[in-house]
């Protein structure tokens, strides 16, 4: 479907809301190495509520679907994943990239995988770098919540 200026700007609020939640949750997870449930879980009905905006302004009903279908599956295999390697990350990881998937599958299913995969590999990029200069050990924890959120902003902004 072809995006047109209406979309785009009835976007902004969806936007807005990210990158506030985006910038508050990627200096919590550095500081705290934690991703708290307050902001991570009320992401979800207010993201399908400004997403309800465009959905309805530009009958775009079937994205407001595939967001919600994309949210629950990454949810679902990031809460797999923090489940069969215990240690690597956590829920709250889990959690925030359900939120992350709505606005990009709204977009297309290819911008969630691609956000997600591109986390994994920011991730193993500077953990390499730290690992080479010895500002970390093996036994390190990284926080993965700030590489979710700037794979998300980099796919959507050049996506």
């Amino acid at each position: 479907m072809e995006v047109t200026p209406t979309v785009m700007w009835t976007m902004i609020p969806a936007y807005a809301y990210l990158a506030v939640l985006s910038l508050s949750l990627a200096f919590i997870d550095i500081r705290s190495r934690r991703l708290p449930n307050a902001l991570t879980l009320s992401g979800y009905p207010i993201m399908i509520a400004l997403l309800i905006i465009p959905a309805a302004v530009d009958d775009r009903w079937s994205s407001l679907a595939r967001a919600i279908a994309g949210s629950l599956v990454t949810l679902g295999t990031f809460t797999a994943m923090a489940l069969l390697a215990s240690g690597s990350f956590g829920m709250g990881d889990a959690k925030l990239a359900g939120v992350l998937a709505l606005p990009l599958t709204w977009t297309s299913w290819s911008h969630t995988v691609l956000a997600m995969a591109g986390a994994f590999i920011l991730s193993a990029v500077v953990s390499v770098a730290l690992l080479i200069s010895r500002r970390a050990t093996r036994r390190s924890l990284i926080p993965f919540g700030p590489f979710l959120i700037a794979a998300t902003w980099i796919v959507t902004a050049f996506g």
